[in-house]
């Protein structure tokens, strides 16, 4: 991928994430050529790809069959009358925005999508699922429009895989959903769950039901809030590595439960319990996992120590607050995260001083220091010598 197509699919994950400014979207539209695409109904579509045994894929095949699954998405979405950007987004997921045709209606896509899908399965030979958006018009929905795909995605837990879901599925129709969708997404109990702060959930789960009471909507809105927190909350324990149906194998998913709530209190005791039950049970995979985490972690910077790496890009890849991250990391390393990649870096620039015969500035750059003079303050800072001073005493 060159930097400019790498440059666009960046633009279009922070649109679908919801972090480009509204006043900068159509100037990076028309930058990245895709101006046609800012006034034209769309769907977002998460494809998903699952094993043999109806997980989801995992990164093992990444670089092989990932490939040949956006390549044959591609192949197949390019067989249809809408136009679409596809979006490699991760391990075992596809991210496609599909532009209709002025011609065609919304609804129209959704056979398509089943073609497209039983197709894939047949190539494959795995199970597949697809979430799928309302209609909208405008990328600044962009995120909104995403996340609805995800929540539709989370379906496949109730009716299983193999199949599309959409977000109509959700009977979505009342007054205000979007606006009440777009604030529930962006709750900050999803952020706690991503900690474990289960104290924090508590308090966050009581807030949102004062919201939901000063609001006055009606039992049927409220029941369909609470349906669209628990998927979103699958969703949010997949980003997390987990998957809902090994979490909950020792409890009934509560949608059931939800419809059958006869008071807001009650609806409210539920949910509570709900996620205490989230909790308890993450806690006990939530070690092993950010063990396996970090170790990939310090893997990666071993192996890419003269890449421009930072935390905060770590921690967005693996889905994780750079605090939280910063404080797993040296609990498991005994070294802050700058500490390690230093180390790392000045480890090799003694290799490459003692067994080559770089120049001080090339082996700063082979590094990842662009600075050689911060180079030589950061290497004498870590032995006492400067470079030129420990090449000196080899000899």
């Amino acid at each position: 991928m060159n930097n400019r197509s790498a440059l666009k699919e960046k633009f279009l994950t922070d649109l679908l994430h919801r972090k480009v400014a509204t006043t900068e979207i159509s100037a990076k539209l028309r930058l990245f050529d895709l101006a046609e695409y800012e006034d034209r109904d769309y769907q977002v579509v998460v494809m998903e790809r699952h094993d043999e045994q109806g997980e989801s894929a995992g990164a093992v095949d990444k670089n092989g069959s990932n490939l040949q699954f956006f390549r044959q998405a591609e192949r197949l979405l390019d067989q249809t009358v809408h136009s679409f950007l596809l979006l490699n987004y991760d391990q075992h997921q596809l991210v496609a925005l599909c532009f209709a045709p002025d011609q065609v209606p919304a609804q129209g896509f959704l056979p398509d999508l089943e073609e497209v899908l039983q197709k894939l399965k047949a190539y494959f030979d795995r199970p597949f699922t697809f979430g799928v958006s309302n209609c909208y018009r405008g990328l600044q929905d962009l995120s909104v429009a995403y996340q609805e795909a995800k929540v539709a995605l989370q379906y496949r837990y109730i009716h299983g895989l193999n199949r599309v879901y959409a977000a109509s599925v959700l009977n979505l129709d009342y007054s205000g959903y979007q606006k009440s969708f777009y604030q529930l997404y962006q709750h900050r109990v999803f952020d706690d769950l991503r900690i474990g702060a289960d104290l924090e959930i508590r308090d966050d789960l009581k807030q949102l039901f004062a919201e939901i009471r000063s609001a006055h909507f009606s039992p049927e809105t409220i029941r369909i809030i609470a349906a669209n927190l628990v998927l979103l909350t699958y969703a949010t324990l997949n980003e997390l590595g987990y998957r809902p149906e090994e979490i909950f194998e020792r409890c009934l998913f509560p949608f059931r439960e939800i419809n059958s709530t006869q008071s807001l209190s009650q609806l409210e005791e539920l949910l509570r319990n709900f996620f205490a039950r989230i909790n308890c049970l993450v806690a006990e995979k939530r070690d092993s996992l950010n063990q396996q985490k970090i170790e990939g972690i310090r893997c990666y910077v071993e192996e890419h120590y003269a890449s421009e790496l930072t935390l905060s890009d770590l921690a967005k890849e693996h889905q994780l607050s750079p605090s939280y991250l910063s404080q797993l990391f040296a609990e498991q390393t005994g070294k802050k995260f700058i500490d390690y990649l230093t180390d790392c870096r000045i480890g090799k620039a003694k290799e490459l001083l003692k067994h080559t015969e770089l120049r001080i500035y090339e082996i700063a750059a082979a590094v990842g220091y662009k600075d050689p003079y911060y180079f030589s303050n950061c290497f004498k800072k870590i032995t006492g010598l400067t470079p030129s001073e420990y090449r000196e005493g080899l000899n």
